[in-house]
């Protein structure tokens, strides 16, 4: 299994702001059905590009959400400090966005020789 799934899961667990379940992550944060994240844990296996994807927008979604949640009107006077769960998503999606760019290849194109 993807290491990057199973510690964004325990990080976003522990914030404490979000009552998150195994199945509420795989539906919401992963894009897929309510047993995804079981599967993936026992069966080992890693998670496509296309979930990290999902996984990497759906914590994006969680910062900017956490940002706007905490503001009043106040908040225009005073210094805005961001909550550990915004903190924390912005963490991890630069977690993720670092695996997306892992598994990218650069695809060359080899010179064509005949037109010299």
């Amino acid at each position: 299994m993807t290491n990057i799934i199973e510690h964004t899961y325990k990080e976003l667990a522990n914030t404490r702001e979000l009552s998150l379940t195994e199945k509420d992550y795989s539906t919401n944060y992963l894009g897929r059905c309510k047993s995804y994240y079981a599967y993936l844990k026992s069966t080992k296996r890693q998670a496509s590009t296309d979930v990290l994807l999902k996984l990497w927008a759906q914590l994006r979604l969680a910062e900017k959400q956490a940002k706007t949640r905490n503001k009043t009107k106040y908040d225009f006077f005073k210094k805005h400090q961001p909550s550990h769960l915004q903190k924390t998503a912005s963490e991890l999606s630069n977690k993720v966005l670092g695996e997306l760019l892992a598994r990218c290849t650069v695809c060359s194109t080899p010179p064509n020789l005949l037109y010299k």
